[in-house]
């Protein structure tokens, strides 16, 4: 959701569907669990870009840690960007948003 200063809030559905090799002892008996992380963040109309990062989350399996995202969205609503990842800027997302 955002406002015309281009302030967003919402949140991000995770659902574990699969884990590599480094994760997969901790996340085996996880598929299929979910977490929301809810986010605020900013707009950028020009490079239709959001820069946001997690305030809170519920998480009961947990599953995820709040993290920072730089997010660029695309045609059919897909989204494709980065994460801050414990300061490496190497985690990366890929996913379908929503509008409400």
């Amino acid at each position: 959701k955002g406002d015309q200063q281009g302030y967003v809030t919402g949140g991000l559905k995770w659902i574990v569907v699969k884990g590599d090799a480094s994760g997969y002892e901790y996340y085996k008996d996880k598929l299929n669990t979910t977490a929301t992380e809810y986010v605020t963040g900013t707009y950028d109309r020009v490079n239709n870009t959001i820069t946001m990062h997690g305030t809170s989350k519920n998480d009961p399996n947990e599953i995820i840690s709040l993290d920072t995202y730089e997010l660029q969205l695309l045609p059919a609503n897909k989204v494709n960007g980065k994460t801050k990842a414990q300061d490496s800027w190497l985690g990366m997302v890929t996913g379908t948003y929503f509008k409400r």
